[in-house]
């Protein structure tokens, strides 16, 4: 399981980097380890609330985005959401979209 915790980690940093440098192919296979990742994870839902606190920003947002899925409540991911929508750039109207959507859902 830790093997696929770093290459959830690893993904989820190569999309954000990859996204914030207009490559798309890239983030794509990034996107694609991280689905793959995810579900693989998801077994091992406190995973994803530890991640919540992970130094950089594009892991919170999939670690939140992947846990809000399951269980809105748990770990804080809107709130790591709302903070995330904050930021500059693809980050934050990253964040605020998955907010409307996520949000948007459940109603």
């Amino acid at each position: 399981m830790i093997n696929e915790l770093e290459k959830f980690i690893d993904a989820a940093i190569g999309h954000g980097k990859a996204t914030d440098q207009g490559e798309s192919r890239v983030a794509n296979r990034h996107y694609s380890q991280l689905n793959t990742s995810a579900k693989l994870l998801l077994t091992e839902i406190d995973i994803f609330e530890a991640l919540l606190m992970h130094e950089h920003p594009y892991v919170r947002l999939w670690s939140s985005s992947y846990l809000i899925d399951v269980d809105e409540t748990r770990g804080n991911a809107i709130t790591i959401l709302e903070q995330l929508q904050l930021e500059p750039g693809l980050l934050g109207f990253d964040a605020a979209m998955v907010l409307e959507v996520k949000l948007t859902d459940d109603r």
